[in-house]
């Protein structure tokens, strides 16, 4: 099963149709981060991947839920890359795959 990643950004970031295609994570490059936490599987996936770029994303901050994250977003701390699932439905998903 395939996940995907929503990027959370500041109004204004992108247009309307550039904030709804995907993002390419060579995009990402030297691009200001609020990442979650090496805590979360999915943090540490990311981050693994964010480190590799040339030059590799500047993370500005760590935080334990993507609310949070997305919450500093709005106050223009950078972009996000959330998990678009609650927990819940990340739950029944893996169980169904």
């Amino acid at each position: 099963m395939r996940r995907s990643v929503v990027a959370d950004r500041t109004v204004g970031t992108w247009s309307r149709a550039e904030a709804c295609q995907p993002i390419d994570i060579n995009s990402l490059a030297d691009s200001r981060l609020v990442c979650i936490t090496k805590a979360d599987n999915l943090g540490r996936k990311l981050e693994a991947h964010l480190e590799q770029l040339n030059p590799p994303a500047r993370i500005s901050i760590r935080v334990q839920t993507y609310q949070i994250a997305k919450d500093l977003v709005c106050s223009g701390e950078g972009l996000a890359l959330i998990d678009p699932l609650p927990p819940s439905q990340r739950a029944r998903n893996c169980r169904s795959a």
